[in-house]
């Protein structure tokens, strides 16, 4: 766990509350979900990292940040709508209480107990909440790997899933999957995308409509609901089962 929190305390000790291409892509699933709420809602982002999106959700409601590094602490000091724990999910999740919406973006490929880690998410949901989860995408991100400058990136835990695998995941602890997609149409050369990429083949032929198709997204993400029959039910009376 130490070797984690020195890699993140690296990783976002310069960074600013801006976010990146990626992330913008990824954050419109999160703000159209948004959308359907009629009242603010509680949310708790998993992983919030330097709480560049937690910043701007505190406008849509009270927003409790948790991760292994304090970065987001530091940047968002001051701000009435964000509460911030630092530490393992893992051990610190009694702490939190239940949400609307809870968000892990890019979080549950580098956590070392998967199955743990979507139970976790499901306890913290009220009945008829929703969760969003995006990762990458196992196929795609293997070969992404396999370039030496993406090497560089890649973090302590890389425990990258299928999309038939994550849908499992979340599926088996009580959350209805109301979408599934994936996101970034990488333009990297290795491996299939090779010739998938190929300027000479995609002016002959929209190879990248067949990327899209065969869902060839270097992210996935899924937006699932809490089952809604589970709302006499306090998921804390069995929460001894997640250690």
């Amino acid at each position: 766990m130490w070797k984690q929190v020195k890699f993140y305390n690296k990783k976002w000790n310069d960074s600013t509350l801006t976010l990146s291409h990626d992330e913008v892509e990824r954050s419109q699933i999160v703000f159209q979900v948004l959308a359907s709420f009629e009242k603010n809602p509680d949310i708790l982002e998993i992983g919030c990292g330097r709480g560049a999106l937690s910043s701007i959700l505190t406008q849509y409601g009270h927003v409790t940040g948790v991760d292994l590094s304090k970065r987001a602490a530091e940047l968002l000091s001051g701000n009435k709508n964000f509460r911030f724990f630092s530490g393992n999910i893992f051990d610190i999740h009694k702490k939190l209480g239940l949400f609307d919406l809870v968000l892990a973006m890019e979080v549950i490929e580098h956590v070392s107990n998967q199955e743990k880690f979507a139970e976790i998410i499901s306890a913290h949901l009220k009945a008829g909440g929703v969760a969003i989860l995006t990762t990458p995408n196992r196929f795609v991100a293997r070969h992404w790997a396999k370039i030496p400058e993406n090497r560089a990136s890649l973090q302590p835990i890389e425990n990258w899933l299928s999309m038939r695998e994550f849908k499992r995941l979340l599926e088996l602890n009580d959350l209805k999957i109301l979408r599934k997609g994936y996101t970034r149409y990488s333009t990297f050369s290795a491996g299939p995308f090779r010739v998938i990429n190929s300027v000479k083949l995609n002016t002959l032929l929209p190879i990248r409509k067949v990327a899209h198709l065969m869902g060839w997204g270097l992210h996935m993400y899924v937006v699932a609901e809490k089952n809604l029959q589970l709302s006499e039910v306090n998921p804390f009376d069995q929460i001894e089962l997640i250690k």
